[in-house]
């Protein structure tokens, strides 16, 4: 797949470079070896298998709501490495392969890597990890090493071959999200064998899996996908500060980590408002630009702007608490569900709902048709995630029906969207 090269003096989103311009625009993507309907089907597949992992979410909360036996380890994970890890690791690559501006690998490796992770996570549903480690558990947290560790070494390649210095400037940030996360599975393997404090070792497994993994993934994606989204120009202060914001993020969260790890948890939480801080000094410029530049944002995009606020003002109710010296265990239990709903689930499905019909393809009018339908009523699907989130940080039990009815409302749109986009297809 052949890519244009911009013009030297026009900022342009990512969009123009990968194939995701608006539906006005040209695509300027050649086609080569991998069709678009390949490229189609194996986003598809993604959607399913990360829809899978949040309807089984929403039925494990309910489910203890309920109170049946579904441990509070299984209800996390089937959001953060079922849902969330599947979508970061998909979408770490196609937005790498854009950003290097290198063709694609095809879709082989990385469809194994994902099936890695979903048989480790498997293999740890079936097991007891939040007790005592033994085969099933070592072996899950084993592949789902390997998986990590085979992506990272697969973005650092990509990068070092890279045609394309200026765009590339966000992919080491992708770098750092998955050492986070190798980091994050250290901590749990050491806690799961006795290996050291379990209480400080899960704190810093929940922090650089979050803050890391996710954080930083987020922060690499959006100064591109953004200004894609809302149709705007790619900022150029933000993405100067891409660098410094990294090793100030970087510096900030090993701190974190090592300070929990030594159950040091108040000069902790002053690492983590300054955590807070750089993320908030990277993102402004980045949704000022998205904000002042469109004539209005579809849901699309003000789900993202709505995530990222949500992270940062999560991020600063933990490092808060630290420093108020709570425990830090039981501070990541109270802000965990409102993590998952206000950021991860909402920017992983206001991601889906402009980049699934764009992969499914028709030509533009057909793209643009079924993103409209996919974004209707979508301002009120953020509103019910981010109450029933509020009212999750608040400990209240009926979160959980106001986030399952705007997951589900999300999902059943997007689908209903994409299958009049694939019956278009046919009859045309």
């Amino acid at each position: 797949m052949q890519l244009q090269p911009p013009e030297p003096t026009k900022p342009q989103p990512l969009g123009a470079l990968a194939g995701l311009s608006p539906a006005s625009a040209k695509p300027t993507l050649a086609l080569s070896d991998h069709s678009l309907a390949t490229r189609a089907r194996w986003h598809t597949s993604l959607f399913v298998i990360i829809a899978a992992w949040v309807l089984s979410a929403i039925a494990a909360w309910v489910a203890r709501f309920l109170g049946q036996p579904v441990s509070w380890w299984q209800a996390i994970h089937t959001v953060t490495l079922g849902a969330i890890a599947t979508a970061i690791f998909g979408y770490i690559t196609h937005f790498t392969e854009a950003l290097t501006r290198q063709p694609p690998s095809g879709f082989r490796a990385i469809a194994t890597r994902i099936g890695l992770l979903q048989l480790g996570l498997i293999l740890l549903m079936v097991s007891s990890p939040a007790s005592s480690w033994h085969l099933l558990e070592t072996l899950g947290a084993s592949l789902i090493t390997l998986a990590s560790l085979w992506q990272l070494w697969w973005v650092i390649t990509r990068l070092r071959g890279s045609l394309s210095g200026r765009f590339a400037s966000t992919v080491p940030m992708y770098i750092a999200a998955l050492v986070a996360l190798c980091i994050a599975i250290g901590c749990v393997v050491c806690a799961g064998f006795g290996l050291g404090s379990f209480s400080g070792l899960i704190a810093a497994h929940a922090r650089a899996a979050l803050w890391g993994f996710v954080g930083f993934s987020m922060y690499g994606t959006v100064v591109t996908l953004l200004p894609t989204l809302s149709a705007t120009p790619i900022s150029e202060e933000a993405r100067a500060r891409v660098s410094p914001a990294l090793f100030l993020l970087s510096l900030c969260l090993l701190h974190i980590v090592w300070l929990l790890i030594f159950q040091l948890p108040r000069i902790a939480g002053v690492f983590g408002l300054g955590l807070c801080a750089v993320g908030a000094w990277l993102l402004w410029p980045i949704v000022r630009s998205a904000v002042r530049h469109s004539s209005g944002l579809d849901a699309a995009p003000a789900g993202v702007v709505v995530a990222l606020c949500s992270l940062l003002a999560l991020q600063l109710f933990d490092a808060t608490a630290l420093i108020l010296g709570r425990d830090p265990r039981e501070v990541f239990q109270q802000i965990i569900p409102a993590l998952l709903a206000s950021v991860l689930l909402l920017v992983v499905l206001s991601v889906l709902q402009f980049l699934l019909p764009t992969m499914v393809g028709g030509g533009p009018k057909a793209v643009q048709r079924a993103r409209a339908r996919a974004q209707r009523s979508g301002y009120a699907r953020i509103a019910l995630i981010i109450v029933g989130s509020l009212l999750a940080l608040f400990q209240s039990p009926l979160w959980i029906v106001l986030v399952g009815l705007g997951v589900l409302w999300t999902v059943l749109a997007l689908s209903f969207a994409v299958v009049r986009q694939r019956k278009g297809l046919r009859h045309g």
